[in-house]
């Protein structure tokens, strides 16, 4: 079997994630984030992130990571973990990153 024909990991809901992220961090919420990066200074209007979304992707996607390097290869391990950051958790850690930094003393 090649790197192309590996099989996808059995990724449990979203649901699961969630309510691991609420159970141990109760105290996370919403906040603020700008809605796109650039050099036009008042380009980017306002959005909401979520905390708890952000952990629960985070965990979801890297739980697909650690099942692909336990049960197809090191590549197949390393394109989830490429592929995820590129197209969703990179953000995510970003965003949960600057709103740890800014509530570091409230939470």
């Amino acid at each position: 079997m090649d790197d192309y024909d590996q099989p996808e990991p059995p990724v449990p809901e979203y649901r699961h994630f969630q309510e691991l992220a609420t159970t141990r961090f109760p105290d996370f919420g919403f906040y603020n984030v700008p809605s796109v990066i650039s050099d036009q200074i008042m380009e980017a209007n306002l959005q909401v992130g979520d905390a708890l979304d952000d952990l629960a992707d985070l965990a979801r996607d890297l739980w697909a990571v650690r099942w692909a390097w336990e049960n197809t290869s090191e590549a197949d391990a390393l394109w989830h973990f490429r592929f995820g950051y590129d197209s969703n958790w990179g953000d995510h850690l970003r965003n949960l990153q600057r709103y740890l930094h800014a509530f570091k003393n409230q939470l």
